[in-house]
């Protein structure tokens, strides 16, 4: 089925192109969690310019307020939502350099957010530093049919080499380091300290905690069925890892599911990690990108059919309207 163009917002049609507005506009959301639509090769790395990051609802830290005058009655903490890792992160390793360690080019070519799915569609040229060109295309969604849910899809394909390439897929930073503004809030220095354990589990899974607040919760990360990659460790931390040959005209493909869940008390999640790991694994095992992608497309009609406002005659104002029911739906479902 061809989605409407009121219901698509094209990168091509956006008047601003600075990458922390398109990184807003195409952040992925289900109420319970949102992912910003930054640089996939970003991570940790100061060489690129973003916000990247997870942000789950009601997983905040404390910052302590100072006054000039004190009295009672007057908050004491400013609550402050943490930035957790960005489930887009991929690591690129090419004759022998890895992309986050060396910057590699990055180029977006293309974006496109289907408010009918819920899917987001992006194309990158990336470029190596010894000059290897590869296209990377992914599709990614926030589940509707399972909050829980982050669901991504990468295909790769050589430019202009034939070779090998190393995808890896781990998180190797907790605490992320954004260049920051003194007149951009969203970019402010944040006084937050996170911690995260890995957890004894089958698949990559980490609990991750605030100091002052005491609030945790976990996130789990299965490998979908139409992968062959296998859980292993890469610089000792649980890690999805597979080098592939690359040859012009084929395209390797390997899609994730994330597991997010609730923030409880930090001895509550301590108590409930492994059941909520093993969940997981048993949610996720066997399934495919598409199964999960028809899941959340349902439940997405099912809102549209009951939501969807018909305006004939202006495009701009139809789309305005598709773009404010989906961002609805984004936030508070």
């Amino acid at each position: 089925m061809v989605t409407p163009d009121a219901f698509q917002i094209h990168l091509q049609k956006l008047p601003r192109q600075d990458e922390t507005a398109i990184e807003t506009i195409y952040a992925l959301g289900n109420g319970h969690f949102g992912v910003r639509a930054s640089n996939p090769l970003q991570g940790n790395s100061s060489h690129y310019h973003g916000q990247p990051g997870m942000f789950v609802n009601g997983f905040y830290d404390l910052t302590a307020l100072s006054y000039g005058e004190n009295y009672s009655g007057y908050a004491q903490h400013s609550q402050t939502i943490c930035q957790l890792p960005d489930p887009r992160f991929i690591i690129f390793e090419i004759d022998g350099i890895r992309s986050d360690e060396t910057p590699f080019d990055i180029k977006v070519v293309d974006k496109n957010l289907d408010m009918k799915t819920g899917v987001l569609f992006e194309i990158f040229d990336i470029q190596s530093p010894s000059n290897k060109q590869f296209r990377l295309t992914m599709q990614s969604f926030a589940s509707h049919a399972d909050a829980h849910l982050f669901v991504i899809n990468y295909s790769v394909s050589a430019l202009n080499f034939t070779g090998p390439i190393t995808i890896i897929k781990q998180h190797p930073y907790i605490d992320q380091q954004i260049q920051t503004s003194v007149d951009d809030m969203r970019a402010a220095q944040r006084d937050l300290t996170l911690d995260r354990t890995f957890i004894d589990s089958p698949i990559p899974t980490m609990l991750i905690s605030t100091r002052k607040s005491q609030l945790a919760l976990i996130v789990a990360q299965q490998a979908l069925n139409e992968n062959t990659m296998q859980p292993t460790i890469v610089d000792d931390l649980p890690s999805y890892s597979k080098t592939v040959d690359l040859t012009a005209g084929i395209t390797q493909s390997f899609a994730f599911a994330y597991a997010i869940s609730y923030p409880h008390q930090l001895l509550d999640t301590t108590l409930t990690q492994a059941e909520f790991a093993n969940s997981a694994k048993q949610r996720l095992t066997d399934q495919s990108f598409n199964e999960l992608l028809n899941a959340s497309t349902a439940q997405l009609a099912q809102f549209w059919q009951s939501s969807d406002i018909d305006l004939q005659g202006d495009p701009t104002l139809a789309q305005a309207s598709a773009l404010t029911s989906f961002t609805f739906i984004n936030r508070w479902q």
